[in-house]
């Protein structure tokens, strides 16, 4: 039984394991087994130790006749381990020794008594045939042999050819023939005895082995070429069938080629079809990009027209305000900026200044340089430069100057002047 309280199987009115008092519906019955070494109690339980699958009864039946079944070593050997292994449980497996025990005697009695019977009908037959007395030899093989059996007819015609009559052997091994449902399957011997009382039967019976003899070689050569052609059908089939197999495993292939190069075709398609979409995209992005540079090149030249057309009337509104502007005295020798050296530096005196003048289109660029004592530039400015009536030149910046053909001469506000020499080694900054 279970205990309540540790949940283990213990018999007895109390646990055996905590000592918890057991219910007494819950009592079972123990038995006690004695042994050599003293008394052992043992409580009686339904459930059994499950056995290896080796040692179990079906699995061992099942072995004994998939391997010989009366005969079965290995159905023998489980048995005997099991009842020697578990020695508690031997009995299934003593009556499964003892039912194939008594079967195998049985066959083998089975087997020794058809022996001694055919001896015994072999030993009577011999003693009449010994005696001479054919007719009761005949009767014996009549009542105690199979007539379904080569052995019956065989054993008549023996008897008839100890007797000297040829043709009833003869006959005996022709009646088998006849009642076979085909002569296809007769029995090798019967045929070589046809052929041995052949030339000793009488003429009649000669003839009539004879048609027999070519009706089983007539038949046997239809049969033979019936399984000719079945053989050669079925090899016909079997290459069919491997040839039907090739074909498929080719159509499958070509199948598989096709959706390839159908995805190839396809893949090839996508690509062109891209490729043309992106040079459309890239000739109307090409198109929009020129248009574009027209118009900025348009919209550049109005400007720059514009822009020269204003500078224009700025320089002329200017000029127009800055005729009168004239600082100075009128003995000064003033030449053209068109003998200056255009891009050059013009340095001052003292070192702190220089000047440069570029033409450009209706004006003059004109750059001035400021220097400190050790000769670094400090600043630099450019504004364009315009030219008055009498030639001297002026900027919007207010610078005023002139050239009298060797250097350019500055105008200061308080009407002094500053003198510029060209200076070759100027660095361009």
């Amino acid at each position: 039984m279970r205990c309540n309280n540790c949940g283990k199987e213990s018999g007895g009115k109390y646990c055996i394991y905590c000592g918890e008092k057991l219910s007494d519906e819950d009592v079972k019955i123990l038995t006690q087994t004695y042994k050599k070494d003293g008394l052992e109690s043992k409580e009686k339980d339904n459930d059994e130790v499950k056995l290896p699958l080796v040692y179990r009864m079906w699995f061992i039946i099942v072995v004994a006749f998939l391997t010989g079944c009366l005969f079965s070593i290995p159905a023998i050997i489980m048995l005997i381990v099991r009842i020697k292994k578990y020695p508690d449980r031997k009995k299934p497996a003593v009556i499964c020794l003892l039912v194939l025990g008594i079967l195998a005697i049985i066959s083998i009695l089975s087997i020794v008594a058809g022996y001694i019977s055919s001896t015994a009908n072999e030993k009577a037959i011999e003693e009449y045939l010994k005696n001479g007395d054919y007719e009761s030899a005949i009767e014996y093989v009549d009542k105690n042999y199979d007539a379904t059996g080569y052995s019956y007819y065989s054993k008549k015609a023996d008897i008839y050819v100890a007797s000297d009559d040829y043709d009833s052997a003869a006959q005996s091994i022709m009646d088998y023939c006849n009642n076979q449902p085909n002569y296809t399957k007769l029995a090798t011997d019967a045929e070589s005895r046809l052929l041995k009382y052949k030339d000793k039967v009488t003429d009649k019976k000669n003839e009539e082995i004879s048609e027999l003899l070519e009706k089983i070689k007539t038949e046997k050569a239809e049969k033979e070429k019936e399984e000719k052609e079945k053989e050669e059908l079925k090899t016909e089939a079997e290459k069919a069938k491997v040839e039907a197999a090739k074909a498929k495993a080719e159509a499958e292939k070509a199948k598989k080629e096709a959706e390839e190069s159908k995805a190839k075709a396809e893949k090839a398609d996508e690509e062109a079809k891209k490729i043309r979409e992106e040079s459309k995209t890239q000739a109307k992005k090409s198109k929009e990009e020129n248009n574009k540079l027209q118009t900025d090149k348009k919209e550049a030249k109005d400007t720059t027209q514009n822009a020269k057309e204003s500078n224009s009337n700025k320089a002329d509104e200017f000029r127009n305000g800055q005729e009168d502007d004239v600082v100075g005295n009128s003995n000064r020798i003033i030449k053209d900026l068109s003998e200056v050296k255009r891009g050059q530096g013009y340095r001052s005196e003292d070192g702190l200044m220089a000047i440069s003048v570029t033409e450009i289109p209706m004006c003059w660029k004109v750059t001035i340089y400021s220097f400190d004592d050790r000769g670094n530039l400090e600043d630099k400015s450019s504004d364009d430069g315009y030219k008055r009536s009498d030639g001297t030149y002026y900027t919007k910046d207010g610078v005023n100057f002139y050239f009298d053909g060797e250097n350019i001469i500055i105008i200061n506000d308080d009407g002094s002047e500053t003198r510029c020499v060209y200076d070759p080694d100027f660095p361009i900054y």
